[in-house]
């Protein structure tokens, strides 16, 4: 199934989109459970990253349309889009003399007009996302002095202020160590759980998605496998279809959530 229970803002209606003559998702339907944490899992090239960027309206498509509150992407406006959705891509770039608080303020774009003052309320929202991400100490360090991971953390702090209500992340944990890792997917949980926000994120650790999402999305060459909640998709048959592998799957006995142990 790929149809989501429950309410849907953000929709992909049979998307066709491709490069160089070559379709990535093919006749894709996907709705985006409202107020979910979704993590889309499948193998390289499975087109992931792909899908992420189609709901964020950033790749034309071939065929159908991704809708948000039911007006098709292209009829709102970039500033407008920008206020709702926030799209952290996979390998986003930035000036390495640019300090992090000056990155994590450039998510405040789309909520300020032409020659709007910096309010209070623009610094607070920054001041709360590099708290958030651990990076508040790092505030006044160029990006080019950050560690991988630090630098990556500060790219979430950005996304953070942004304050749109919709947020795509690609591939969010990559380059942290796997204490900052668990802090980031549980900050992302909070934020669904404590702020209603709606997240889908690009992830490859199945473990990971297994106890952090509401919601997985199987993909493999372009199209949906599976998806739903974490026990229904964390499931042998599914891996197999997805990945080409034999799993067992086990349960945490602190609070039964799914792990799965891969084999060829």
């Amino acid at each position: 199934m790929s149809e989501a229970a429950g309410p849907v803002r953000l929709r992909a209606n049979a998307i066709r989109v491709g490069y160089r003559g070559r379709d990535v998702l093919h006749d894709l339907t996907f709705a985006v459970p409202s107020y979910r944490f979704t993590a889309l899992l499948g193998p390289n090239g499975s087109g992931k990253s792909t899908l992420l960027r189609a709901l964020a309206g950033l790749t034309p498509l071939r065929a159908g349309e991704v809708t948000l509150d039911g007006l098709a992407i292209p009829m709102l406006s970039r500033r407008r889009l920008a206020e709702m959705i926030s799209l952290l891509p996979q390998t986003p770039r930035a000036p390495d003399d640019l300090a992090v608080a000056d990155l994590v303020a450039q998510g405040r774009y789309p909520h300020r007009r032409l020659f709007t003052p910096w309010s209070l309320q623009d610094q607070a929202i920054c001041n709360d996302s590099m708290r958030l991400t651990d990076v508040d100490g790092l505030a006044a360090r160029l990006l080019g002095r950050l560690s991988g991971g630090q630098r990556q953390r500060a790219w979430i702090a950005m996304t953070l202020a942004q304050s749109a209500d919709i947020l795509l992340l690609d591939e969010p944990t990559t380059y942290l160590d796997i204490a900052h890792q668990l802090d980031i997917l549980d900050l992302l949980r909070r934020l669904v759980r404590e702020q209603g926000k709606t997240i889908v994120a690009v992830l490859h650790d199945i473990n990971h998605a297994a106890r952090f999402a509401d919601h997985i999305c199987l993909l493999k060459e372009g199209r949906i496998v599976a998806s739903g909640s974490p026990r229904d998709i964390i499931q042998p048959s599914h891996l197999r279809e997805a990945f080409s592998i034999e799993a067992t799957i086990l349960h945490d006995p602190y609070d039964g959530v799914p792990v799965c142990v891969a084999r060829k």
